[in-house]
């Protein structure tokens, strides 16, 4: 019997503006890189960047440990407002790590090595 998702509110998440500058560098760098055809399907509403933002976020909160903690956390109001547009199921947090181009992210982190 699978585990409940974790109840998690917005006092038990932390690092906002550390996402907010990640979907910002992102956003200038996708331009370049082609996006798997599967996330401009009009029926898909895990958005790319909604997806990545919310990874980092369970990276950088140690409350978001699995991904349906991801998911739960995706249910959190301000996670709407200001990390991914809607709540996220499990099943498509599960399908969007297949369809991400991993390029997109080697540019991104060689970025920041620069500028450290």
């Amino acid at each position: 019997m699978p585990s409940e998702a974790p109840k998690l509110n917005e006092s038990e998440l932390r690092q906002w503006k550390l996402i907010a500058d990640f979907r910002h560098r992102l956003c200038a760098l996708a331009a370049g890189h082609p996006q798997h055809p599967s996330w401009k399907d009009r029926r898909r509403r895990l958005e790319q960047f909604d997806y990545l933002s919310l990874f980092l976020l369970a990276l950088v909160n140690p409350a978001v440990k699995t991904l349906r903690a991801m998911s739960a956390a995706s249910r959190v109001k301000r996670v709407q407002a200001e990390v991914c547009s809607r709540a996220a199921s499990l099943g498509s947090l599960s399908e969007a790590q297949h369809l991400m181009n991993p390029q997109l992210l080697e540019q991104l982190i060689a970025s920041l090595t620069e500028e450290i």
